[in-house]
């Protein structure tokens, strides 16, 4: 009978201290002896920092666990290795008995769900959520690095609850379990990028990110093959001396004005990465749990002052810029000599006392340069003011009515300004009546655009009160406000009906976490066999399963629901509830 299907309820734990070079025999002869594992641990507290891949360091001083069956006889043990060694056992060799017990709930003991800020949780698939409506990161860590238990991926996780990257891009450089940027996708991150050098991290990050449903927003890859694309945060766990030495890189891929936190740095470190990196960045306060290091720093938008010259694509003029007049307009400008606004950005000039070397690049066709228009010709038959009849008469060529001398002292009007009098007259109500036409048009088309495009509209609840505003003078009705994705399951549960056989009961409790009320939604539930395949399916709408059907569901609001259905039979194995 083989020792490892031996049942047995204690084990003999053998506990010898050795040094390196003689693990590889010690191994061999523990196993030999009938050992079931073999456990290396540190024994001198030394530490092994980020191996590259494929390598398999350890300490210089090692003590091995051997474990083997409740009957094994430690007697002469001493001797025993030594024989089989060829080498002379030095360290002391200690025998204990182990109690047998559930190895997988030993490990779950060390790894609880963990809170992070306000709202982020990092939990273990094999566990409940603590708060489902909370944000849970399930996370299976495999042989990666990365699950939130040690101070530095504590610090990144912190930082990234205390400020949500929402709509922002993310690249997680050297991403172990690929928790900070799951974590980061799952407080709103738009997209996230995730690298390192270790393939078994890659696989454990892909793994993760497809049990939290993220995998759709994440980008794996190694980080010879990262895409030039600039991102608006970078998270960098990893050792003090490659933060350094990796400065240009992840300098490279930061936007202006992004932010990078730094971690995986010892307090006596810190000092020494955040003034390099200080040369790019402003950096914030240090930030420390227990021996270990958080850094953020902001990337600051500065350039050389020679390099803060700009110039018109239209007149050639060249004048200085700074940041916060690119920022504030998002680059545009306008040139003081021409008034054209055109992008400052792509047209900065550098001057380091040599001749101009323009940077910008070829113009848009809307800043290219155009061709004065001829200036218009007088107007025909519309006499001007002239201060002396020398003046009136070197000019009259232009008008085809005469032109007479007008005595200021007498409040005769020549024919021919009354007429033209009249006809502007005439032109300017035309030009009112038109604008007023334009306008009632204008209102018009607006009106019967919104009464087409309602509901629409009001789908979003911060426009929904004009909308009613205005069906409430057109006399139209809204649909109800409407959000499926906002009813979040809280609790669900199965079980036999306790009185009519042959029957289950489906409990649940949702709420509605959408900003606005709405009313209750279907409800669809799915059996399905061990393969995924349906085979019973029914939808319940809302008077089915509650007592006031027609009452809106307030913003906040729980529901709880008991649901009657028949059981499908012994192929039904797994149940879904859907809203929709």
């Amino acid at each position: 009978m083989n020792h490892a299907d031996k049942p047995a309820s204690r084990w003999k734990q053998i506990r010898v201290n050795v040094k390196q070079h003689q693990i590889e025999v010690l191994e061999e002869a523990l196993l030999s002896l009938g050992a079931l594992s073999i456990t290396c641990l540190d024994a001198g507290d030394q530490p092994l920092l980020e191996p590259a891949p494929g390598e398999t360091p350890l300490w210089d001083d090692c003590t091995l666990l051997a474990l083997f069956d409740q009957d094994f006889s430690t007697k002469d043990i001493k001797s025993r290795l030594a024989h089989l060694t060829g080498e002379t056992i030095a360290g002391e060799i200690t025998a204990e008995d182990i109690e047998d017990e559930d190895w997988e709930r030993a490990w779950l003991a060390d790894f609880k769900p963990m809170f992070f800020g306000k709202q982020l949780w990092i939990c273990p698939l094999a566990l409940d959520p603590p708060d489902p409506s909370a944000i849970n990161l399930r996370l299976d860590p495999g042989l990666a690095f990365g699950t939130g238990t040690h101070p530095t991926t504590a610090l990144c996780l912190q930082w990234l609850d205390a400020h949500p990257p929402t709509g922002l891009s993310v690249l997680d450089f050297g991403c172990g379990s690929g928790v900070l940027a799951i974590a980061a996708l799952l407080l709103g991150a738009k997209q996230a990028t995730a690298t390192d050098i270790d393939p078994q991290a890659l696989q454990a990050s892909r793994s993760n990110a497809e049990n939290n449903r993220v995998s759709d927003r994440l980008v794996l890859t190694e980080p010879s093959r990262l895409s030039l694309e600039k991102v608006d945060i970078i998270l960098a766990n990893i050792l003090s001396g490659t933060l350094i030495d990796l400065s240009d890189e992840l300098l490279s891929r930061i936007k202006p004005n992004g932010t990078i936190i730094l971690s995986g740095i010892l307090d006596h470190q810190a000092q020494e990465v955040s003034e390099h990196y200080a040369q790019w960045f402003e950096m914030s306060p240090a930030v420390q749990q227990e021996e270990w290091i958080c850094l953020i720093g902001h990337k600051q938008w500065q350039m050389d002052a020679d390099a803060m010259k700009t110039e018109c694509p239209n007149c050639g003029t060249i004048f200085n810029i700074v940041p916060s007049q690119m920022i504030r307009a998002d680059k545009r400008v306008r040139c003081s000599a021409c008034m054209t606004v055109f992008n400052s950005d792509i047209c900065l000039v550098v001057e380091n006392g040599l001749p101009q070397k323009k940077i910008r690049l070829e113009k848009p066709p809307f800043l290219q340069k155009l061709e004065p228009s001829p200036l218009p010709l007088p107007l025909q038959g519309i006499p001007k003011t002239h201060h002396s009849t020398k003046q009136a008469s070197e000019e009259k060529s232009y008008y085809p009515v005469p032109v007479e001398e007008i005595d200021s002292n007498t409040d005769e009007i020549p024919e021919f300004l009354r007429n033209y009098d009249k006809e502007n007259n005439k032109n300017g109500s035309r030009f009112i009546l038109g604008a007023i036409a334009c306008l009632a048009l204008i209102l018009l088309l607006g009106s019967r655009s919104i009464y087409v495009f309602k509901d629409v509209l009001s789908s979003d609840y911060k426009l929904r009160p004009y909308v009613q505003l205005f069906c409430q003078y057109t006399n139209c009705q809204l649909n109800p406000l409407r959000s499926i994705q906002s009813f979040k399951l809280v609790k669900r549960n199965i079980y036999s009906h306790p009185n009519q056989k042959g029957e289950l009961i489906i409990s649940a409790v949702f709420k509605n976490n959408a900003a606005f009320a709405q009313i209750y939604p279907k409800i669809r539930i799915s059996m399905s066999d061990i393969q995924g395949n349906v085979v019973a399916q029914r939808i319940f709408s809302a008077d089915e399963y509650l007592a006031m059907p027609d009452k809106q569901m307030s913003k906040g609001a729980t529901a709880t629901l008991s649901l009657n259905i028949i059981d499908p039979g012994h192929d039904a194995l797994t149940f879904e509830l859907e809203f929709i």
